[in-house]
């Protein structure tokens, strides 16, 4: 497929109304609020305009069950569709879906550097901190009013992706697109409860473990945190339980970078990479196939923990 050119949001606001076909918007694995908001809303907008329309994602973590209030979440499609990717940069963060959508994608909308998706239409904002900015953006080009429910799932997109509205990607215009989505009496207080405070009891083993690995490079600059098989078996730990964990090396005092490993599901590892300042991370976990932000990206590196750690370390230390 040739490469697309990036359209402007009025633009692809055209082709989504020009589209007879019914809508199937599709998530990235092990969803978080940003990927499942933007989806929830799209589909919510593109029904408002009058279109039929779904999001395909895998299994839904119950803190994120809020956000399919209207039941626009499936588990498979046999559909004819257009299809939209929304918060994915890579085929690979499709999952399980990759093999049968990878190439079936007609539009992608998303606000990672680096997305190397390939379809017919890409709109890529990689200065907005959520990609429900972009789909807030959208529904305006669209003419569609807002309400309550689309609010509340942009709400929980822009929130969850900003960090609570702490990182330094936030806008302005970020605070101004939260504004007009409180006003719609959501109850932010509630989502923030959700997506912030509320943890499982797997959540709290894991943390408490995290602890116990920390591990320091580079005149502790560098933290690092590094699960393998073992652990996650003996402890009966998921996937999905790490939402919370990359966080933590690098909120450590004079930590630049922080790094957690788990394994992932090829007999490698999964790494997720944070930094405070001045080290850009998405640029290293382009090195390795993965992408990201500045502050916060990741990436896949085959072999044993212990190599995998050596790889990355060495990589993060060319940037002091």
């Amino acid at each position: 497929m040739n490469q697309s050119i990036n359209k402007t949001v009025e633009q692809i606001a055209a082709v989504l109304k020009q589209s007879e076909k019914p809508f199937l918007i599709l998530t990235h694995t092990h969803p978080d609020a940003d990927t499942l908001g933007s989806a929830s809303a799209l589909a919510q907008i593109l029904k408002k305009c009058g279109k039929k329309a779904k999001v395909l994602t895998g299994n839904v973590p119950a803190r994120y069950m809020f956000l399919d209030k209207n039941k626009v979440f499936v588990k498979e499609s046999k559909e004819d569709c257009f299809i939209i990717s929304v918060d994915i940069a890579s085929p690979k963060l499709l999952g399980d879906f990759e093999t049968e959508y990878s190439d079936k994608i007609n539009l992608t909308i998303d606000h990672h550097m680096g997305n190397n998706i390939e379809c017919e239409y890409k709109l890529l904002m990689s200065d907005r901190v959520a990609c429900g900015e972009i789909i807030y953006e959208l529904m305006i080009a669209l003419g569609v009013d807002l309400d309550s429910e689309i609010a509340e799932a942009l709400y929980a997109a822009i929130v969850s992706d900003s960090g609570g509205f702490k990182y330094s990607s936030v806008r302005p215009q970020t605070h101004i697109i939260a504004a007009q989505l409180i006003e719609q009496r959501i109850d932010f207080a509630e989502i923030n409860r959700l997506l912030f405070d509320m943890k499982t009891k797997e959540q709290f083993t894991i943390s408490k473990l995290a602890y116990t690995l920390l591990e320091f490079f580079s005149d502790e600059k560098i933290a690092l945190i590094g699960f393998n098989d073992e652990m996650l078996k003996e402890h009966n730990i998921v996937e999905t339980e790490f939402s919370d964990v990359a966080q933590l090396p690098r909120q450590l005092e004079g930590v630049e970078v922080g790094i957690l490993i788990r394994p992932d599901s090829n007999g490698g590892y999964k790494l997720s990479l944070r930094s405070n300042k001045f080290v850009n991370v998405a640029e290293i976990c382009n090195i390795f196939g993965g992408g990201g932000h500045y502050h916060a990206a990741g990436c896949n590196i085959s072999g044993s923990l212990e190599d995998v750690k050596s790889v990355i370390v060495k990589e993060v230390e060319k940037r002091f």
